[in-house]
């Protein structure tokens, strides 16, 4: 962790810190930067949002009828593949 100081430390001055009894360092937050991860924060939900879109939403189905409509539509997709596959050897 890089701690920045806004005034040059000498000799004879002392820093704003404070010791507590677990030996954490605090020290001033500086008011005019640090946004670094609310910048972090929204890059990240802006990748997010865009990983989400053009995915299919939730249908409302349950896993049993989702299961069930995706079986006919193989069923479907087979039946058109044999077709295809009869018409092409005749």
């Amino acid at each position: 962790m890089f701690l920045r100081r806004s005034q040059p430390l000498s000799m004879d001055s002392t820093p704003n810190v404070a010791l507590t009894g677990k030996a954490t360092l605090m020290l001033e937050s500086n008011p005019l930067g640090g946004n670094q991860r609310e910048l972090a924060r929204q890059k990240n939900a802006k990748k997010q949002n865009e990983q989400t879109k053009g995915k299919r939403n939730e249908d409302g189905l349950s896993a049993a009828a989702r299961k069930q409509r995706d079986a006919e539509i193989m069923q479907q997709k087979q039946k058109a593949a044999n077709e295809k596959k009869d018409t092409s050897t005749k």
